[in-house]
């Protein structure tokens, strides 16, 4: 069996929010966000966390975060702007593009992992 993805879908999640799924050949859906909505899950995990970290740095100090993106941008979207709601700016430093994705070989480190686990959490799930 193909380890790699045979089709990328947009799927619009309940919040009415897109989201990435990835579909192999033997049926096995792995999506980016959880179904109940891409924008609501990344709220829930990102947002409050913002307004906290706002709340307990000194007055004046800038709110600094880092972020790794793989996906659709939800969480730099909304860090901006919850803190444009704080009146407070996030300064970007650095963006950069990975040019190149879908090396030959680049899903290794993830299969041995996976292979690592334990059987009930190696085991592809149904979606």
């Amino acid at each position: 069996m193909n380890e790699y993805p045979s089709s990328i879908e947009v799927l619009t999640t309940k919040d009415g929010s897109p989201t990435l799924a990835f579909r192999r050949e033997d049926g096995y859906v792995e999506k980016m966000h959880h179904a109940d909505g891409a924008v609501s899950e990344s709220f829930y995990i990102y947002g409050e966390a913002l307004e906290i970290c706002r709340r307990n740095i000194g007055p004046g100090e800038p709110v600094r975060a880092i972020s790794v993106g793989l996906g659709l941008g939800y969480n730099e979207l909304i860090a901006i702007g919850r803190l444009a709601s704080m009146n407070e700016a996030l300064p970007i430093g650095r963006i950069r593009r990975i040019r190149r994705i879908g090396r030959s070989g680049a899903s290794r480190p993830w299969t041995s992992c996976a292979t690592a686990s334990p059987a009930n959490i190696a085991a592809p799930t149904r979606i």
